[in-house]
């Protein structure tokens, strides 16, 4: 598919459905884009090369790596209460279902289900990895994917939240960005309870600055700065070569940074 075409789509979905039909034209042309890269050789289609066959291969086994940490580290989560509960399975399920095809979202299912029932399941270690392995932006919205998962039952417990604490330590995670992981989530500061939207982006003023790292009394130059920053070091684009389930995190962490600028700049008066 062209280059044009598929920017059109992307277009037609922000306007459209916003960031989400956005988000959806673009796993849809990319999704075409592959099929077509795959298909069978003809007369007018020649083989792409072993070079092109390579690199798909590699984005392949990225998404593989990305997801079966990404299994592991939820039954984590899943597990700190004793056992799962049906809406995290369900919050799971919709995640992979919305974002890959059947097949790939079964495959990442079946790593969950094996996590889960693993009595000697070693977190610990898959974090430790991945620290190593995967860059900050990836870890960072792998942390956010958790956090959201355990607020899938409407509160995240200690216990899931001592889990994810632990992680953010062994991602390397600072304090102040898991807060501003947390305040995307709709986090309270102090815990895992909801923090009630206020303002004019639908968040409150309290989420909006932790969200971009700023206590309330910064400039209106430092807000300006804090964003530029924040929108180049999270542009989803950043997160391609680790698959569609990587982008879809961080198109809403972008958009939650996004949020919290305007919402700032709103009650600031920052034109």
């Amino acid at each position: 598919m062209a280059c044009f075409p598929r920017f059109a789509l992307i277009l037609l979905g922000l306007l459209v459905a916003g960031p989400v039909g956005a988000l959806v034209a673009w796993i849809l042309t990319g999704l075409a884009s592959n099929h077509s890269s795959s298909a069978e050789p003809d007369d007018e289609e020649p083989d792409p090369g072993p070079y092109s066959r390579s690199r798909s291969y590699a984005r392949q086994r990225a998404t593989e790596n990305f997801l079966s940490s990404l299994m592991t580290l939820a039954a984590s989560v899943m597990r700190a209460d004793g056992e799962a509960r049906k809406s995290e399975v369900e919050y799971v399920k919709d995640f992979l279902g919305s974002t890959f095809p059947a097949e790939e979202a079964q495959k990442a299912l079946y790593v969950l289900r094996d996590s889960l029932q693993d009595p000697n399941l070693n977190w610990q270690k898959t974090a430790n990895e991945i620290g190593l392995r995967f860059g900050h932006q990836v870890r960072a919205i792998m942390l956010q994917f958790l956090l959201r998962l355990a607020m899938a039952d409407g509160e995240a417990t200690q216990r899931e939240m001592d889990i994810i604490s632990n992680i953010a330590s062994r991602f390397l995670i600072s304090a102040s960005e898991f807060e501003a992981l947390k305040a995307m989530c709709g986090m309270g500061a102090s815990s895992g309870y909801h923090e009630r939207e206020t303002s004019v982006t639908g968040i409150s003023l309290r989420q909006a600055y932790r969200i971009l790292q700023l206590e309330e009394t910064c400039t209106n130059e430092e807000v300006k700065k804090a964003y530029r920053t924040l929108a180049k070091k999270n542009h989803p684009d950043r997160v391609a070569s680790q698959g569609p389930a990587a982008v879809k995190v961080a198109t809403e962490k972008f958009q939650k940074i996004q949020e919290a600028y305007e919402a700032v700049c709103h009650a600031r008066g920052i034109k």
